[in-house]
């Protein structure tokens, strides 16, 4: 508790600590008659000394407004029938900030997610006919001056001598099975979408929360929509 005191009155600010980790402070006045323009510039005081804190820490929270955009993008989409089944080949192109090659460089995996759909229009929203997801992991072995690129779909982990060429092996979407061209109306329009997104709850704990705010782990890609010709 801190007390400031003067000929007129005195302060009184209580601190008490409540569940995770947050701190009150309560705030009282004791004052005389002569005490009414002291009370509005000592409230003034502490409420542009608050203000100033939370402006701070917004500003450090939403500093991705201004940022680089490191976010990743679908290229290449070509989509083919074949053996009556519609097969997707696509590139992906990773753009790694300075804050991700960082962590990787110190040991720490990264994730992403492909995600896939297959979708029919609504009049309200579409339906999902089918979802395919495929995951990525890459890891940097800094004794072995390699890195490992693991794949969900059959468990695989393969090594590579660089960044680049790692990145290479995860950027290129080949053969991917959609749908039987049989279970499609010839009569309605059908659209792909495709997506690649950043797992930051596969990052330590300690990073996760602010991941979400800073554009230097903003490396999801946006949806890309293709028009499937049936």
């Amino acid at each position: 508790m801190h007390e400031i005191s003067w000929a007129s009155g005195k302060v009184v600010c209580s601190y008490s600590r409540r569940r995770k980790g947050r701190i009150a402070c309560y705030v009282t006045l004791s004052t005389t008659k002569k005490t009414d323009k002291i009370q509005s510039q000592l409230f003034k005081l502490f409420r542009a000394r608050s203000l100033s804190i939370l402006t701070l820490l917004f500003c450090l929270a939403s500093q991705k407004v201004s940022a680089e955009d490191f976010s990743a993008s679908i290229n290449n989409v070509d989509i083919q029938l074949q053996n009556s089944y519609y097969q997707l080949n696509a590139d992906i192109h990773y753009n790694l900030s300075p804050t991700a090659r960082e962590a990787l460089q110190k040991g720490i995996p990264l994730s992403w997610q492909i995600l896939i759909k297959i979708q029919q229009p609504g009049i309200i929203w579409d339906t999902t006919l089918k979802k395919i997801s495929i995951n990525y992991q890459i890891r940097n072995h800094a004794l072995l001056n390699l890195y490992s690129v693991k794949e969900s779909n059959d468990n695989s982990k393969h090594m590579f001598s660089s960044l680049t060429v790692a990145l290479n092996s995860m950027s290129k979407l080949r053969d991917i099975r959609l749908i039987d061209k049989k279970l499609l109306a010839s009569n309605i329009k059908y659209s792909i979408v495709i997506k690649t997104q950043f797992n930051h709850e596969a990052l330590p704990t300690p990073l996760r929360p602010m991941s979400y705010f800073n554009s230097q782990w903003s490396l999801s890609s946006p949806w890309s929509l293709w028009q499937l010709q049936n």
